[in-house]
């Protein structure tokens, strides 16, 4: 029995130190996403500033002297809208799906490692019990045989004294 909780020990040890890998694997994936993420969020505000900048820049110029001028200056605004738009919105499905998932995942591989360690726990558990209740018995076998040595030995004393 103890020969095969060794070997099932040793199965529960691979799958706690293959679960570990996973989760550093997931830990891995998890920070890069979320420096993606920063990136990303760092985009979007350095498009909002750009655009908050050029509304302050626009506000502070004079009347444009010339229709086309105006146009210039309004299709350049919608520009610099578009892009703190798309960099909002990249950065907000970023998180949402690729991010997420990412923690996502690494929540899971957090699971399977203490699940796995749980399992290889109670294994060495069950193999502490084990050897304990044979160390018992072995006790009481070492008591039995010293209990029969003296009462042979009582026997022995008592036939060589008559």
């Amino acid at each position: 029995m103890v020969v095969h909780l060794q070997s099932l020990i040793s199965l529960r040890r691979n799958a706690e130190d293959a679960a570990g890998q996973a989760l550093a694997q997931a830990i891995a994936v998890r920070e890069r996403e979320e420096r993606q993420q920063e990136r990303l969020a760092e985009a979007w505000r350095t498009a909002r500033q750009g655009l908050d900048e050029e509304k302050q820049r626009q506000q502070a110029a004079p009347a444009p002297a010339t229709a086309a001028i105006g146009q210039a200056r309004a299709l350049y605004r919608r520009r610099l809208e578009g892009e703190v738009t798309r960099a909002a919105t990249i950065a907000a499905q970023h998180r949402d799906t690729v991010f997420a998932g990412a923690v996502r995942r690494e929540e899971t591989a957090r699971q399977a490692l203490a699940q796995a360690r749980a399992e290889r726990e109670a294994v060495e558990k069950l193999e502490a019990a084990k050897e304990t209740e044979a160390q018992k018995i072995a006790d009481r076998r070492a008591e039995d045989a010293a209990s029969d040595l003296a009462q042979a030995a009582r026997i022995r004393r008592k036939s060589d004294s008559h």
